[in-house]
């Protein structure tokens, strides 16, 4: 029986672990869909003004992809 309980912990624990994990990675895309939205704003602000496009988001957002693809690595591992 005490191994049987054992084991539901760890299972819990890792559903808890794996839990965080897509947490943090819908976070993380959260995060993309807002920057893709600010970006195609600009984008339209400044086909109106004919300005210089502000590559901010661009830099973050690359960066932002290299993380989640991190994760997406350490998840499957």
């Amino acid at each position: 029986m005490e191994q049987k309980g054992h084991g539901d912990e760890d299972k819990e624990d890792i559903y808890q672990r794996l839990s965080r994990k897509v947490d943090m990675i819908s976070d993380g895309i959260d995060e993309q869909s807002r920057l893709l939205k600010q970006l195609k704003a600009q984008i339209i602000e400044n086909k109106k003004n004919a300005g210089v496009i502000d590559l901010t988001p661009w830099v973050v957002s690359i960066s932002g992809s290299f993380l989640l693809f991190a994760l997406y690595n350490y998840v499957q591992h």
